[in-house]
């Protein structure tokens, strides 16, 4: 068995845990495997899960919307892009990605479907695809 690297017992057990995140006034669970420590209760959550579970959460997103400055921020977040990239791409001056970003300024459709579109063929999404599974 596995030694806890907090409490240093051998008593590291598989298990599951969710993983839930919300946007757009939506709710995304996953249910991913960790490894629990009987003894302390110490569980770390595996960072590829986590990330694997976000770009999922993006590709809902971008597919299926509403088109909000929190999902703005999700969708720019999941290209890994910073606010200056993000006017480059989605065509607005920086001032007003700076307002967009922070809920100052409507979000503009077009330059959320722009991000929306990068997302989708980032992770290679058929729209039709994944409408039929939604």
């Amino acid at each position: 068995m596995e030694r806890c690297p907090r409490c240093e017992r051998h008593d590291m057990r598989h298990t599951t845990r969710l993983l839930t995140r919300s946007a757009g006034g939506r709710s995304f669970t996953a249910t991913i495997e960790i490894r629990r420590c009987e003894t302390c209760d110490w569980s770390p959550l595996p960072v590829d899960a986590i990330l694997a579970h976000d770009r999922a959460v993006a590709i809902q997103l971008a597919l299926f919307g509403p088109v909000s400055t929190e999902t703005f921020r999700w969708l720019r977040r999941a290209l890994d892009l910073d606010l200056e990239e993000t006017s480059r791409v989605v065509g607005l001056d920086l001032e007003k990605t700076l307002q967009v970003e922070h809920g100052h300024a409507t979000v503009p459709v077009d330059a959320w479907m722009k991000l929306a579109r990068c997302v989708r063929e980032r992770e290679a999404v058929d729209v039709s695809e994944a409408s039929r599974c939604a």
